[in-house]
């Protein structure tokens, strides 16, 4: 440790540098273990009565479920406004940039129209989403 953080190793430079890019970039990555793993634990979960797999299943997911729990009411209104607004917006914006050459609305459109009380509608969308560059 080095003032108090962790310390992983050395930052490279130069030629060694090169070569441990080069070294990363032909690593073979074997997922054969976590793979095993899975299935293992999918296999036992398949011969499980309903029941029992629905009792395991709900355990893991207890952690889970008791902190949505705690903070449910102001994630699932985000959810909603976000997903049928910005969210629809920014996955168009993202999914047309070969199209437009753009991955990001523009946002201070976006919240000039906001601000100034303008319905979500295909005309809001249109002025800040990209143009098509053809």
């Amino acid at each position: 440790m080095a003032d108090g953080e962790i310390v992983y190793g050395e930052y490279k430079t130069g030629d060694v540098a090169k070569q441990a890019r080069a070294t990363v970039k032909s690593a073979k990555t074997d997922f054969e273990l976590l793979d095993n793993e899975v299935n293992r634990i999918l296999w036992t979960y398949t011969n499980l009565f309903p029941s029992c797999l629905i009792k395991s299943v709900e355990g893991i997911r207890l952690k889970k479920k008791f902190f949505w729990d705690q903070t449910k009411v102001i994630n699932r209104h985000w959810l909603a406004a976000n997903m049928n607004s910005e969210a629809y917006l920014g996955f168009n914006a993202f999914n047309t940039k070969k199209i437009t050459g753009r991955d990001t609305i523009d946002f201070i459109e976006f919240r000039r129209r906001q601000a100034a009380g303008d319905a979500f509608d295909v005309e809001f969308m249109a002025a800040v989403l990209g143009r098509p560059t053809t």
